[in-house]
């Protein structure tokens, strides 16, 4: 079952599907700009995002529509690096090669000890 295309494809019009997600050409319908990408992509376009300056920010786009794109790509931003950090403490904790296994190691006793000298 196919997903349900966000808000950003309501600024957009559709020019030709291609082979896979990231091959939509489109046209902005405020700026007349044609550009191929997906959902990524028009949000920037629309926010002026500085990371896709190849793509270019648009110039007609009202400034309540720059400001929904501009707070979602901050949210994505910010879950994106939220997993990160949850994907690093998640490989610092389950590192158990370097913590010794507590059903392997065996506290020794004073008797023990002076056994294990005598005998």
């Amino acid at each position: 079952m196919p997903r349900e295309k966000g808000e950003e494809w309501k600024h957009v019009t559709v020019l030709s599907n291609g082979n896979s997600h990231n091959s939509v050409k489109m046209k902005c319908v405020y700026c007349d700009k044609e550009f191929t990408g997906g959902a990524d992509r028009i949000r920037f376009h629309l926010a002026g995002d500085r990371k896709s300056s190849h793509i270019g920010q648009c110039s007609a786009v009202p400034e309540r529509v720059t400001e929904i794109f501009k707070r979602k790509n901050d949210e994505k931003e910010q879950a994106a690096n939220q997993k990160q950090k949850l994907m690093k403490l998640d490989v610092a904790t389950s590192s158990s090669s370097s913590l010794p296994n507590p059903a392997s190691t065996t506290q020794s006793t004073v008797p023990g000890l002076f056994a294990a000298q005598i005998g």
